[in-house]
């Protein structure tokens, strides 16, 4: 069983990571953040869903999608 501090250990992570990309201080490919995300998904499938939304939109406005 995963305890709850590790779930939000790793969403800190991801939103850090997705910070840092949006900054510029750190690539897609880089960041490495689809181990996290898989991680997230495994323990937490709500909280994985609204953050593989907002890095969606980001990566799309990254992109010039939008």
């Amino acid at each position: 069983m995963v305890r709850e501090r590790d779930i939000r250990k790793i969403e800190r992570t991801i939103i850090s990571k997705m910070k840092m990309i949006e900054n510029g201080n750190l690539s897609l490919k880089d960041s490495k953040i689809g181990m996290f995300f898989n991680a997230l998904k495994d323990v937490d499938e709500v909280s994985y869903e609204q953050l593989i939304q907002k890095y969606k939109r980001l990566t799309s406005k990254l992109n010039g999608n939008k």
